[in-house]
Protein backbone atom coordinates (compact mmCIF):
# COMPACT_ATOMS: atom_id res chain seq x y z
CA UNK A 1 0.00 0.00 0.00
CA UNK A 2 1.07 3.38 -0.85
CA UNK A 3 2.29 5.57 1.98
CA UNK A 4 1.98 9.30 1.48
CA UNK A 5 5.51 11.14 1.49
CA UNK A 6 4.60 13.91 3.93
CA UNK A 7 6.63 15.97 5.69
CA UNK A 8 5.95 17.48 8.99
CA UNK A 9 8.35 20.33 10.69
CA UNK A 10 8.78 23.77 11.96
CA UNK A 11 10.40 27.29 10.05
CA UNK A 12 11.36 30.52 11.63
CA UNK A 13 8.84 32.73 10.80
CA UNK A 14 11.41 34.73 9.52
CA UNK A 15 12.32 32.57 7.31
CA UNK A 16 8.97 31.72 5.90
CA UNK A 17 8.09 35.40 5.55
CA UNK A 18 11.53 35.63 3.57
CA UNK A 19 10.72 32.54 1.22
CA UNK A 20 7.31 34.07 0.82
CA UNK A 21 8.54 37.68 -0.17
CA UNK A 22 11.47 36.22 -2.76
CA UNK A 23 9.12 33.94 -4.80
CA UNK A 24 10.59 30.66 -2.94
CA UNK A 25 6.64 30.23 -1.94
CA UNK A 26 4.64 30.77 -4.87
CA UNK A 27 0.55 31.75 -4.54
CA UNK A 28 -1.19 29.26 -6.83
CA UNK A 29 -5.06 30.46 -7.19
CA UNK A 30 -6.33 26.85 -6.94
CA UNK A 31 -5.29 26.71 -3.91
CA UNK A 32 -5.86 30.57 -2.33
CA UNK A 33 -8.61 32.63 -0.82
CA UNK A 34 -8.64 36.38 -0.71
CA UNK A 35 -5.39 37.53 0.86
CA UNK A 36 -7.50 40.54 2.61
CA UNK A 37 -10.01 38.26 4.15
CA UNK A 38 -8.67 38.95 7.56
CA UNK A 39 -9.23 42.43 8.92
CA UNK A 40 -6.36 43.76 10.97
CA UNK A 41 -8.03 43.19 14.37
CA UNK A 42 -7.77 39.51 13.45
CA UNK A 43 -4.30 39.60 12.59
CA UNK A 44 -3.66 41.44 16.12
CA UNK A 45 -5.59 39.09 17.27
CA UNK A 46 -3.14 36.43 15.66
CA UNK A 47 0.06 38.13 16.54
CA UNK A 48 -0.69 38.55 20.03
CA UNK A 49 -1.68 34.59 20.46
CA UNK A 50 1.94 33.64 18.93
CA UNK A 51 3.70 35.87 20.80
CA UNK A 52 1.91 34.63 23.93
CA UNK A 53 3.38 31.54 22.42
CA UNK A 54 -0.62 30.07 21.64
CA UNK A 55 -0.17 27.51 18.96
CA UNK A 56 -0.75 28.40 14.96
CA UNK A 57 -2.39 26.18 12.44
CA UNK A 58 0.42 24.87 10.22
CA UNK A 59 1.61 26.41 7.02
CA UNK A 60 0.68 23.72 4.22
CA UNK A 61 2.77 23.64 1.34
CA UNK A 62 2.96 21.53 -1.66
CA UNK A 63 6.37 20.47 -2.97
CA UNK A 64 5.75 17.44 -5.07
CA UNK A 65 8.33 16.97 -7.63
CA UNK A 66 6.12 17.47 -10.50
CA UNK A 67 6.25 20.99 -9.79
CA UNK A 68 9.47 21.74 -10.97
CA UNK A 69 11.05 22.61 -8.03
CA UNK A 70 8.35 25.42 -7.55
CA UNK A 71 6.68 25.26 -4.14
CA UNK A 72 3.01 26.32 -4.13
CA UNK A 73 1.37 27.85 -0.87
CA UNK A 74 -1.55 25.14 -0.13
CA UNK A 75 -2.56 26.75 3.25
CA UNK A 76 -1.66 29.79 5.16
CA UNK A 77 -1.11 32.83 2.76
CA UNK A 78 -2.95 35.23 4.80
CA UNK A 79 -0.87 34.63 8.11
CA UNK A 80 2.43 34.87 5.13
CA UNK A 81 0.72 38.02 4.15
CA UNK A 82 0.08 39.91 7.67
CA UNK A 83 3.31 38.45 8.91
CA UNK A 84 5.38 40.51 6.36
CA UNK A 85 2.87 43.91 6.35
CA UNK A 86 3.79 44.06 10.59
CA UNK A 87 7.54 43.04 9.90
CA UNK A 88 7.04 46.21 7.37
CA UNK A 89 6.04 48.16 10.26
CA UNK A 90 2.34 48.42 7.96
CA UNK A 91 0.40 47.91 11.79
CA UNK A 92 0.74 47.46 15.39
CA UNK A 93 0.11 44.81 17.83
CA UNK A 94 -2.88 44.61 19.61
CA UNK A 95 -4.00 45.00 23.47
CA UNK A 96 -1.56 43.02 25.01
CA UNK A 97 0.58 44.71 27.25
CA UNK A 98 3.89 42.98 27.27
CA UNK A 99 6.45 40.46 26.98
CA UNK A 100 8.46 39.15 29.31
CA UNK A 101 8.58 42.69 31.05
CA UNK A 102 9.05 44.54 27.90
CA UNK A 103 6.11 46.52 26.61
CA UNK A 104 4.53 45.55 23.22
CA UNK A 105 0.68 47.15 23.46
CA UNK A 106 0.17 48.90 20.06
CA UNK A 107 3.87 49.04 18.83
CA UNK A 108 5.46 48.56 15.03
CA UNK A 109 7.83 46.10 15.01
CA UNK A 110 10.64 48.65 14.65
CA UNK A 111 9.12 50.12 17.98
CA UNK A 112 9.59 46.87 19.70
CA UNK A 113 12.59 46.22 22.11
CA UNK A 114 15.36 43.86 20.33
CA UNK A 115 14.45 40.67 22.09
CA UNK A 116 11.13 41.12 21.51
CA UNK A 117 11.99 41.36 17.74
CA UNK A 118 13.94 38.48 18.08
CA UNK A 119 11.36 35.92 19.98
CA UNK A 120 8.91 37.08 16.62
CA UNK A 121 11.23 36.71 14.31
CA UNK A 122 12.53 33.16 15.35
CA UNK A 123 9.26 31.96 16.28
CA UNK A 124 8.75 28.29 15.08
CA UNK A 125 5.91 27.80 12.72
CA UNK A 126 4.75 24.43 11.92
CA UNK A 127 5.19 23.23 8.47
CA UNK A 128 3.65 20.08 6.31
CA UNK A 129 4.83 19.93 3.86
CA UNK A 130 3.73 17.36 0.35
CA UNK A 131 6.30 15.96 -1.37
CA UNK A 132 4.77 12.62 -3.23
CA UNK A 133 4.67 12.82 -6.80
CA UNK A 134 2.22 10.02 -6.77
CA UNK A 135 -0.78 12.60 -5.58
CA UNK A 136 -2.08 13.96 -8.67
CA UNK A 137 -4.26 18.00 -8.60
CA UNK A 138 -7.15 16.35 -7.83
CA UNK A 139 -5.68 14.48 -4.64
CA UNK A 140 -3.98 17.68 -3.69
CA UNK A 141 -7.08 19.88 -4.02
CA UNK A 142 -9.01 17.56 -1.92
CA UNK A 143 -6.26 17.63 0.63
CA UNK A 144 -7.12 21.43 0.53
CA UNK A 145 -10.22 21.21 0.72
CA UNK A 146 -10.01 18.65 3.74
CA UNK A 147 -7.20 21.08 5.48
CA UNK A 148 -10.09 24.20 5.55
CA UNK A 149 -13.05 22.09 6.81
CA UNK A 150 -12.28 22.91 10.45
CA UNK A 151 -12.61 27.12 9.26
CA UNK A 152 -15.27 26.25 6.05
CA UNK A 153 -14.73 27.88 2.44
CA UNK A 154 -17.52 29.63 1.26
CA UNK A 155 -18.91 27.80 -2.18
CA UNK A 156 -16.69 29.80 -4.68
CA UNK A 157 -13.26 28.86 -2.59
CA UNK A 158 -14.68 25.08 -3.18
CA UNK A 159 -15.44 25.69 -7.14
CA UNK A 160 -11.59 26.72 -7.48
CA UNK A 161 -9.95 24.22 -5.78
CA UNK A 162 -11.58 21.42 -7.73
CA UNK A 163 -10.49 22.73 -11.29
CA UNK A 164 -7.38 24.15 -11.55
CA UNK A 165 -7.89 24.39 -16.02
CA UNK A 166 -10.87 26.31 -15.01
CA UNK A 167 -9.58 28.45 -12.26
CA UNK A 168 -6.60 29.58 -14.15
CA UNK A 169 -9.08 30.31 -17.72
CA UNK A 170 -10.96 32.71 -15.03
CA UNK A 171 -7.80 34.47 -13.72
CA UNK A 172 -6.80 35.22 -17.26
CA UNK A 173 -10.42 36.56 -18.37
CA UNK A 174 -10.25 38.64 -14.73
CA UNK A 175 -7.24 39.73 -15.86
CA UNK A 176 -7.50 40.94 -19.38
CA UNK A 177 -11.46 41.79 -19.61
CA UNK A 178 -11.74 45.87 -18.70
CA UNK A 179 -15.22 45.10 -17.19
CA UNK A 180 -13.12 43.78 -14.06
CA UNK A 181 -10.30 46.23 -14.52
CA UNK A 182 -10.98 48.56 -11.11
CA UNK A 183 -7.41 49.12 -10.51
CA UNK A 184 -6.91 53.14 -11.36
CA UNK A 185 -8.90 53.84 -7.84
CA UNK A 186 -13.29 53.51 -7.43
CA UNK A 187 -14.72 50.85 -8.87
CA UNK A 188 -16.35 51.80 -12.94
CA UNK A 189 -18.10 48.63 -13.23
CA UNK A 190 -19.04 45.94 -10.70
CA UNK A 191 -19.15 46.98 -6.91
CA UNK A 192 -16.31 44.45 -5.43
CA UNK A 193 -12.63 44.14 -5.84
CA UNK A 194 -10.91 42.01 -8.34
CA UNK A 195 -9.62 40.09 -5.61
CA UNK A 196 -12.96 38.87 -4.01
CA UNK A 197 -13.98 35.29 -4.72
CA UNK A 198 -17.27 37.53 -6.32
CA UNK A 199 -15.73 38.16 -9.24
CA UNK A 200 -15.12 34.35 -9.77
CA UNK A 201 -18.97 33.53 -9.35
CA UNK A 202 -19.93 36.18 -11.80
CA UNK A 203 -17.89 33.81 -14.28
CA UNK A 204 -19.33 30.71 -13.03
CA UNK A 205 -22.60 32.09 -13.79
CA UNK A 206 -22.01 33.33 -17.11
CA UNK A 207 -20.36 30.18 -18.31
CA UNK A 208 -23.18 28.03 -16.97
CA UNK A 209 -25.82 30.29 -19.07
CA UNK A 210 -23.13 30.49 -22.21
CA UNK A 211 -22.51 26.54 -22.09
CA UNK A 212 -25.99 25.55 -22.27
CA UNK A 213 -27.60 28.59 -24.62
CA UNK A 214 -30.15 29.47 -22.23
CA UNK A 215 -31.37 31.11 -19.19
CA UNK A 216 -33.35 28.27 -17.49
CA UNK A 217 -30.68 27.22 -14.90
CA UNK A 218 -30.36 27.13 -11.48
CA UNK A 219 -27.62 28.96 -9.45
CA UNK A 220 -27.12 26.90 -6.73
CA UNK A 221 -24.14 25.34 -5.35
CA UNK A 222 -25.11 21.59 -6.48
CA UNK A 223 -25.27 22.38 -10.23
CA UNK A 224 -22.37 25.25 -10.19
CA UNK A 225 -20.19 22.37 -8.52
CA UNK A 226 -21.08 19.63 -11.20
CA UNK A 227 -20.13 21.97 -13.89
CA UNK A 228 -17.22 22.91 -12.23
CA UNK A 229 -16.08 19.21 -12.03
CA UNK A 230 -17.59 18.60 -15.96
CA UNK A 231 -15.21 21.80 -17.23
CA UNK A 232 -11.98 19.87 -16.56
CA UNK A 233 -10.41 20.78 -19.92
CA UNK A 234 -11.84 24.03 -20.27
CA UNK A 235 -8.96 27.07 -21.57
CA UNK A 236 -9.06 30.32 -22.97
CA UNK A 237 -9.20 29.36 -26.23
CA UNK A 238 -12.64 27.46 -25.97
CA UNK A 239 -15.21 28.54 -28.01
CA UNK A 240 -17.73 29.01 -25.18
CA UNK A 241 -15.47 31.32 -23.28
CA UNK A 242 -14.50 33.28 -26.43
CA UNK A 243 -17.94 34.17 -26.62
CA UNK A 244 -18.19 35.14 -22.65
CA UNK A 245 -15.23 37.34 -23.02
CA UNK A 246 -17.38 38.65 -26.18
CA UNK A 247 -20.22 39.95 -24.21
CA UNK A 248 -18.25 41.24 -21.46
CA UNK A 249 -16.26 43.15 -23.06
CA UNK A 250 -19.14 44.24 -24.77
CA UNK A 251 -21.34 45.39 -22.05
CA UNK A 252 -18.31 47.54 -20.67
CA UNK A 253 -18.06 49.51 -24.19
CA UNK A 254 -21.62 50.06 -24.26
CA UNK A 255 -21.17 51.56 -20.45
CA UNK A 256 -18.12 53.37 -20.98
CA UNK A 257 -19.82 56.61 -21.16
CA UNK A 258 -21.35 56.18 -17.51
CA UNK A 259 -17.93 55.52 -15.92
CA UNK A 260 -16.94 58.72 -15.59
CA UNK A 261 -19.74 59.10 -12.84
CA UNK A 262 -17.89 56.24 -10.68
CA UNK A 263 -14.96 58.75 -10.07
CA UNK A 264 -14.78 59.99 -6.92
CA UNK A 265 -15.85 63.84 -7.83
CA UNK A 266 -18.53 62.62 -10.32
CA UNK A 267 -19.52 59.55 -8.06
CA UNK A 268 -23.03 62.02 -7.12
CA UNK A 269 -24.53 61.94 -10.48
CA UNK A 270 -25.04 57.77 -10.08
CA UNK A 271 -28.05 59.07 -7.96
CA UNK A 272 -29.57 61.55 -10.12
CA UNK A 273 -29.33 57.69 -12.77
CA UNK A 274 -31.21 56.17 -9.99
CA UNK A 275 -28.30 54.06 -9.35
CA UNK A 276 -28.03 52.71 -5.81
CA UNK A 277 -24.49 51.43 -4.92
CA UNK A 278 -22.71 55.09 -5.60
CA UNK A 279 -19.28 54.97 -5.28
CA UNK A 280 -19.39 50.95 -6.00
CA UNK A 281 -19.77 50.86 -9.72
CA UNK A 282 -22.08 50.53 -12.25
CA UNK A 283 -23.51 47.10 -12.09
CA UNK A 284 -24.18 44.61 -8.96
CA UNK A 285 -23.07 40.92 -9.50
CA UNK A 286 -26.29 39.50 -11.60
CA UNK A 287 -26.37 42.41 -13.39
CA UNK A 288 -23.40 41.53 -15.07
CA UNK A 289 -24.41 38.12 -15.44
CA UNK A 290 -28.00 38.58 -16.86
CA UNK A 291 -27.25 41.57 -19.61
CA UNK A 292 -23.66 39.35 -20.99
CA UNK A 293 -26.00 36.50 -21.48
CA UNK A 294 -28.77 38.87 -23.56
CA UNK A 295 -26.31 40.08 -25.70
CA UNK A 296 -25.32 36.38 -26.29
CA UNK A 297 -28.56 35.66 -27.11
CA UNK A 298 -29.70 38.75 -29.31
CA UNK A 299 -26.06 37.77 -31.49
CA UNK A 300 -27.13 34.20 -31.81
CA UNK A 301 -30.36 35.63 -33.20
CA UNK A 302 -28.34 37.18 -35.72
CA UNK A 303 -28.62 40.84 -34.72
CA UNK A 304 -25.97 43.23 -35.42
CA UNK A 305 -25.43 44.76 -31.93
CA UNK A 306 -22.21 47.30 -33.13
CA UNK A 307 -24.29 50.51 -34.41
CA UNK A 308 -26.80 50.22 -31.21
CA UNK A 309 -23.85 49.77 -28.75
CA UNK A 310 -24.42 53.27 -26.85
CA UNK A 311 -28.51 52.42 -26.55
CA UNK A 312 -27.48 48.96 -25.15
CA UNK A 313 -25.55 50.99 -22.28
CA UNK A 314 -28.49 53.16 -22.23
CA UNK A 315 -31.05 50.37 -21.69
CA UNK A 316 -28.99 48.62 -19.03
CA UNK A 317 -28.59 52.06 -16.88
CA UNK A 318 -32.15 52.91 -17.65
CA UNK A 319 -33.63 49.10 -16.39
CA UNK A 320 -31.67 49.35 -13.35
CA UNK A 321 -32.80 52.69 -12.86
CA UNK A 322 -36.34 51.65 -13.33
CA UNK A 323 -35.43 48.63 -10.81
CA UNK A 324 -39.09 47.31 -11.13
CA UNK A 325 -40.33 44.70 -8.27
CA UNK A 326 -40.01 41.72 -10.47
CA UNK A 327 -36.86 43.14 -11.55
CA UNK A 328 -35.12 43.05 -8.12
CA UNK A 329 -36.90 39.88 -7.14
CA UNK A 330 -35.51 37.88 -10.22
CA UNK A 331 -32.41 39.35 -9.81
CA UNK A 332 -32.40 37.86 -5.95
CA UNK A 333 -33.79 34.49 -6.50
CA UNK A 334 -31.42 31.36 -7.85
CA UNK A 335 -34.04 29.36 -9.08
CA UNK A 336 -33.99 28.76 -13.20
CA UNK A 337 -37.36 29.67 -13.56
CA UNK A 338 -36.65 32.85 -12.10
CA UNK A 339 -33.46 33.57 -14.43
CA UNK A 340 -35.57 32.40 -17.61
CA UNK A 341 -38.04 35.09 -16.38
CA UNK A 342 -35.55 38.01 -16.07
CA UNK A 343 -33.89 37.49 -19.58
CA UNK A 344 -37.29 37.41 -21.66
CA UNK A 345 -37.85 40.54 -19.22
CA UNK A 346 -34.70 42.14 -20.39
CA UNK A 347 -35.25 40.30 -24.55
CA UNK A 348 -38.28 42.66 -24.96
CA UNK A 349 -36.88 44.75 -23.57
CA UNK A 350 -34.72 45.62 -26.16
CA UNK A 351 -35.32 43.32 -28.87
CA UNK A 352 -38.14 46.29 -30.16
CA UNK A 353 -35.04 48.40 -30.78
CA UNK A 354 -32.95 46.33 -32.80
CA UNK A 355 -36.59 45.54 -34.69
CA UNK A 356 -37.12 49.43 -35.10
CA UNK A 357 -33.98 49.71 -36.38
CA UNK A 358 -34.06 46.85 -38.79
CA UNK A 359 -37.64 48.17 -40.13
CA UNK A 360 -35.72 51.74 -40.65
CA UNK A 361 -32.96 50.21 -42.44
CA UNK A 362 -35.43 48.76 -44.70
CA UNK A 363 -37.69 51.75 -45.46
CA UNK A 364 -34.18 53.76 -46.51
CA UNK A 365 -33.15 50.48 -48.94
CA UNK A 366 -36.73 50.62 -50.19
CA UNK A 367 -36.80 54.42 -50.40
CA UNK A 368 -33.15 54.18 -52.51
CA UNK A 369 -34.21 51.59 -54.73
CA UNK A 370 -37.56 53.39 -55.89
CA UNK A 371 -35.15 56.76 -56.35
CA UNK A 372 -32.67 54.96 -58.42
CA UNK A 373 -35.62 53.11 -60.76
CA UNK A 374 -37.14 56.99 -60.98
CA UNK A 375 -33.97 57.92 -62.27
CA UNK A 376 -33.14 55.35 -64.99
CA UNK A 377 -36.66 55.34 -66.19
Amino acid sequence: MHRENIENTTVELNSLTKRFNDGSYIVEKIYQRDDEAWSKTQARQHLDDIIKWKPTVSIHLDSRPKRNNTVAIMDGQQRLTWWTKFLNNEFTLGTISDWEGHSIKRKTFEELDREVQEHILTMPIPVVIYKDDIMSDEDMAEKYLSINAGTPLNNAEKRKAMNKAMTETWATILKICPIFNNNLGEPKYISKSPDHEAYRSILDFVYQNFLKETAYVSRDAYSLEKQTLKANNISIEDEVVNRMMDSLNYVAESLEPYTKYTEHGEREQLKSLGIDNVGKGLLKKNHVRAFTFLHDDLVRRNYDLEPVKKKFGDFIIKTIRRNEERFKEWNRNDSGKSQFELHNYLLNGFEPVLKEKQERKLKSRIARNKRKSSVEV
